[in-house]
């Protein structure tokens, strides 16, 4: 048999230094972009409000507010000094009030109160933007707001209506079913990253340098948050909780995506990793006490817990041996991680 010349081979190339040279090269583009948008943000203008609204708010909705908080912070507040030149145009006055409020301003509810037992006639039918910005203003009121309690069954009403009209465009319409089902405030900013890139795009409004950003910051997160759900499930895998606790549930993703939920920032690491740890050394626990441990074994870890102390792993089972010392690793791993004040553990 003939045996090819290593020289007539065809191999593959890792193609390090282009890989290197393309992520200096989006890390470039990105914080040209990233310029770009905070001129736009702080740009003075006599323009309507209404275009530094939708700014922050797409810069909000497309996840990527986290690199504008100095810039959103300054806007805002002086939004919030000059407010009341805009209480007749209902989309700008509902815009506004949902995002002071969502950000912490102590804003009046009461500019809405003209509006009361007059919502059919104070909305424009061709609007829809106008509606569920409306709705989703109205998703932010405390108790005794009236006002934006008849504007929150009113928009709910009339959202509902255009769901439900055949004629109504099938974009529109998924837009309008999404927000009754989840909107903004009760949603998960990753979710809502994700959808609304696909949304802002379509949007006649959309500002390019955003999209683009949003776009690159997306990716570059979900390849951080892979390289977490990667590290994350290594350590379950090398712990062998699969084969000694069979009967236990493996929730790693799913306490992955909770501690997502809540901090989805890079500088978060940390944070979302411990919480996924301690989600799934609880729900371990969980399943000793519910489903396996017989009662005599559990009065035997409980007393281990309470003590807290690796010798008293020798009183135990072996299952549980295991378990009790994995779970001390665990709380050990976050002291010394704290206390070393680490940023990446891989």
């Amino acid at each position: 048999m003939l045996v090819q010349s290593s020289l007539d081979v065809a191999r593959r190339s890792a193609q390090f230094q282009a890989s290197e040279q393309a992520n200096e090269s989006t890390e470039k583009q990105m914080e040209e972009l990233k310029e770009e948008i905070k001129s736009q943000l702080l740009i003075n203008t006599t323009k309507d409000n209404i275009e530094k609204l939708r700014l922050i708010d797409s810069i909000q909705r497309l996840g990527v507010s986290y690199h504008f908080e100095t810039e959103i912070h300054r806007v805002l507040q002086q939004l919030y000094h000059n407010s009341a030149q805009h209480d007749n145009d209902l989309h700008t006055m509902t815009l506004r009030f949902r995002l002071l409020r969502q950000q912490g301003y102590n804003i009046s509810s009461r500019p809405f109160d003209k509006f009361r037992g007059k919502w059919g006639s104070s909305y424009n039918n061709n609007n829809v933007e106008e509606l569920l910005s409306l709705y989703e203003a109205s998703q932010l009121r405390m108790q005794g707001e009236e006002a934006l309690d008849e504007a929150f069954c009113f928009a709910t009403a009339q959202l509902e209506v255009i769901v439900g009209d055949s004629a109504t465009d099938t974009t529109v319409a998924a837009e309008v079913r999404r927000a009754l089902k989840w909107p903004l405030y009760k949603n998960l900013p990753r979710l809502e990253a994700r959808h609304y890139i696909g949304l802002f795009s379509e949007k006649p409004w959309r500002n390019e340098s955003l999209l683009n950003f949003a776009k690159m910051d997306f990716n570059q997160l979900q390849k951080l948050h892979q390289k977490e759900i990667a590290y994350i499930s290594k350590w379950w895998e090398d712990y062998g909780f699969a084969e000694k606790l069979s009967f236990a549930r493996n929730r790693i993703v799913e306490g992955y995506f909770f501690a997502l939920g809540i901090f989805f920032k890079p500088q978060f690491l940390s944070a979302r990793l411990i919480m996924t740890k301690i989600i799934a050394i609880g729900s371990m626990l969980d399943d000793i006490y519910d489903v396996y441990g017989t009662f005599e074994e559990l009065k035997l870890l409980t007393l281990a817990l309470e003590r807290w102390d690796k010798s008293e792993a020798d009183q135990l089972p072996n299952y549980m041996k295991m378990y009790y010392e994995a779970l001390l690793d665990v709380f050990e791993e976050i002291e010394e991680e704290m206390s070393q004040h680490k940023t990446t553990p891989y």
